[in-house]
């Protein structure tokens, strides 16, 4: 399982390109991105995994739609530079920013998703095994199998690996909702033994639970970027066999408060915790002051140390056996 880190531009920026290895960026951020796609021509790696989305809710929330001609066009271009490795597609947003859309406009944009999907393979020749169809959570099952129907033709063709979907659970459901419809999900997308036999892509399914649970192919994370923002740091468990997944531990560093009640200030740390921290942070290459900053380089600092907690996490979770175990006789 890969942990895509988006916001690829930041890291070009900032040169955290070689940590992450795994990056997502916006089409329309492209211009902003000179760093990034300079880095992705100079090292190129066939096991990357270099998503670009079409940045379908951006324009959505702006009441705008994504150009799927000029669009289309630019992933030719793209493939022809061998920076980006995949594409997100047109899919349809149903109805207004800012309410809940009818169970009619969720099926119209459902279908018009499809549809958007079969004219950039069909028409624009975009090579299907490298645009991904996201899949969320409210549409009819219908649409899945849809979508697993096309994936076996595909293989059977002689497409390599067929089809790499996108799964995208709601961000307005509770994890608990958000968990009972993955499991709805997991029959369609994986063997009888539980491991996958589609890759499929998690958008915004990057808490430990949900990476563990589902035999991902990747995942999309911004929270590294967000928290170093917010002046925190995450922190690995020394104590727990795994520090990394078995670790809930977020450090404020900065002068602001923790950014939510379960976080941690640390000023209000034992002595004991705050030497552990340091410990950690020097173990990271930086010191206490650089990470407590309030300017942009304390901000590269935790982000930083942010992206290299993620990328143990990456490594924990890859140890582990994260096929999909049938819910009878579990509580969900």
């Amino acid at each position: 399982m890969k942990i895509i880190y988006a916001s690829g531009s930041f890291q070009g920026q900032y040169d955290l390109c070689k940590i992450s290895e795994n990056i997502l960026e916006a089409w329309p951020k492209l211009g902003c991105s000179k760093e990034l796609l300079q880095w992705l021509k100079e090292f190129p790696d066939s096991e990357r995994v270099a998503l670009l989305d079409s940045g379908v809710f951006s324009s959505w929330s702006k009441g705008d739609e994504v150009d799927i001609d000029a669009y289309s066009d630019d992933i030719h271009r793209i493939i022809d530079e061998g920076t980006f490795s995949h594409f997100v597609g047109c899919d349809v947003i149903p109805g207004e920013y800012g309410r809940i859309p009818t169970d009619t406009e969720v099926e119209a944009s459902a279908k018009k998703g499809w549809e958007n999907f079969l004219y950039m393979v069909e028409k624009k020749k975009v090579p299907p095994n490298r645009l991904i169809h996201v899949f969320h959570q409210g549409e009819r099952f219908f649409w899945l199998e849809n979508l697993m129907k096309y994936h076996a033709a595909l293989v059977k063709s002689g497409v390599k690996d067929g089809l790499y979907i996108g799964i995208s659970p709601a961000n307005d459901r509770t994890s608990r909702q958000r968990i009972l419809w993955l499991e709805e999900c997991m029959p369609y997308l994986t063997n009888e033994d539980g491991s996958a036999k589609i890759r499929f892509h998690g958008f915004g399914a990057t808490s430990t639970l949900f990476m563990h649970r589902y035999p991902w192919f990747s995942c999309d994370s911004t929270s590294w970027l967000r928290a170093g923002s917010f002046g925190a740091i995450k922190v690995p468990d020394i104590s727990a066999r795994n520090q990394y997944y078995d670790s809930n531990m977020t450090v404020s560093m900065t002068g602001r408060s923790a950014i939510s009640q379960e976080d941690k200030h640390f000023l209000a740390l034992s002595p004991a915790e705050k030497a552990s921290i340091v410990a950690y942070i020097k173990g990271s290459g930086f010191t206490l002051e650089q990470v407590a900053g309030d300017g942009k380089a304390g901000v590269v600092a935790r982000q930083t140390m942010n992206l290299r907690y993620w990328k143990q996490l990456e490594a924990e979770l890859n140890m582990m056996d994260n096929r999909w175990k049938h819910p009878q006789g579990r509580f969900i």
